[in-house]
């Protein structure tokens, strides 16, 4: 039987699509901790209709009311979630590992990692 913190691991995810970009292009890897509080300008998992998404969390003057939340992408659609919106967040990004750059011949560069933070925090 499993360990009821296994869901409070962390976890990785692979970016699909560019929703996010630039600042998590596809190919990009997220670690995600479930056990995070979020804040308002952390990059979160959240489930919506049946998909897995990554969203930055906007909060208005009230975060804790219930609708005063949106989840934003730059190249997305942004959501407004009914209800409370915690619980459609399965966690907070963490990490960032962005895919290689195509490399040059002879180049030896690799990946770049970089906090999901935004600056200031």
């Amino acid at each position: 039987m499993a360990s009821a913190c296994v869901s409070l691991e962390p976890f990785a995810l692979r970016v699909l699509g560019d929703s996010m970009a630039p600042d998590l292009p596809a190919g990009a890897v997220v670690i995600v901790d479930p056990g995070e509080p979020p804040e308002d300008g952390c990059v979160v998992v959240l489930e919506h209709d049946g998909e897995v998404l990554l969203r930055r969390l906007r909060l208005a003057p009230r975060p804790d009311e219930a609708g005063h939340a949106r989840f934003v992408a730059p190249a997305g659609p942004d959501l407004v979630p009914g209800g409370d919106w915690r619980h459609a967040v399965r966690g907070v990004v963490t990490g960032v590992r962005l895919p290689r750059a195509k490399a040059r011949a002879g180049s030896s560069r690799g990946h770049r990692e970089r906090s999901a933070r935004p600056p200031g925090r």
